[in-house]
């Protein structure tokens, strides 16, 4: 609802800006999703709904809880454009992602945009919910071998537009960079009582 807002918001002022929402499958099962869809649709909202079918919500497969693993489809009913994509193949993402944002600032909102991935983890914590039984060891595994950086990589390396030097030294700084903001926060004081409300609106 705040994204469909803040780009009603936008189009009503005539800013010309793109609202984007992030969400799992499993917010499609909330009453307040759809009531988003519909007052998107009906005002034409420049609004890219991003959803993340990771497959999984909270300790349930997909299957569990729907008759089908795509989640587009709840976008069909309300006659907004659609796109069902390999949420693992980032080249993928970023092309029909910047199509969809230049459709919406063309007033050919709203979008929706699926992106199918897995999720490796569980719900809470680093287990991988094997041990019992949520998921399988095959499933996780094949996942593993779609990991999105490492296609990234592979896709990059291929293209010859990176060398197996340069992502060495990417990752380096990103590990170096990580570190640095570790070490920053064990070193930052505590923060004092009096700035509690410092960010809290009320």
């Amino acid at each position: 609802p705040i994204a469909v807002g803040a780009g009603l918001t936008s189009k009503l002022k005539n800013e010309g800006r793109v609202s984007v929402s992030y969400f799992g499958d499993g917010t499609t099962e909330e009453g307040t999703f759809h009531e988003s869809l519909n007052l998107a649709s009906f005002y034409k909202v420049p609004v890219l709904f991003v959803c993340e079918n990771n497959l999984f919500s909270s300790h349930m497969h997909i299957n569990e809880r729907q008759p089908f693993d795509s989640v587009s489809r709840f976008a069909i009913p309300h006659k907004i454009t659609n796109v069902t994509i390999d949420g693992n193949d980032l080249n993928e993402v970023f092309k029909v992602a910047e199509e969809a944002i230049f459709k919406l600032r063309n007033g050919e909102g709203p979008f929706f945009l699926e992106a199918v991935t897995y999720r490796w983890r569980g719900h809470v914590g680093p287990d991988e919910n094997i041990d019992v039984g949520l998921r399988r060891k095959e499933d996780l595994n094949l996942w593993k071998k779609r990991d999105p950086i490492g296609r990234l990589e592979v896709a990059l390396l291929s293209s010859k537009k990176l060398t197996k030097q340069n992502i060495k030294q990417i990752n380096n700084e990103i590990e170096q960079i990580v570190k640095n903001a570790w070490l920053q926060a064990i070193d930052d004081p505590y923060p004092k009582s009096d700035q509690l409300f410092d960010t809290v609106y009320y």
